[in-house]
């Protein structure tokens, strides 16, 4: 998202979704911290994601907020693309 306006409604989260997570090979979340407040959660660490052999690291705040009866309602990321870009390297 390059304006930082999110993503809405079922078609661009299709189309996120087919062009960042379906393409990779797994993805680990290293979160060293978890702060929560009421229906929302907070994680501080780095997402590690795997694609076609290659590794990048995003590291970031990444939030959580349920809806009633336990659905997400929305997630949000703050992390830098220019350093997420400078970690990609070739996976061991």
């Amino acid at each position: 998202d390059p304006d930082g306006t999110g993503f809405h409604g079922h078609e661009a989260i299709a189309g996120f979704w087919d062009k960042s997570i379906a393409t990779t090979e797994s993805i680990d979340f290293r979160f060293d911290e978890e702060i929560i407040c009421g229906n929302e959660v907070a994680y501080i660490g780095t997402i590690v994601t795997h694609i076609a052999g290659h590794i990048t690291e995003s590291r970031g705040v990444f939030t959580y907020r349920a809806a009633p009866y336990g659905k997400l309602a929305a997630i949000r990321a703050f992390w830098e693309v220019e350093k997420t870009m400078n970690s990609f390297r070739k996976a061991d």
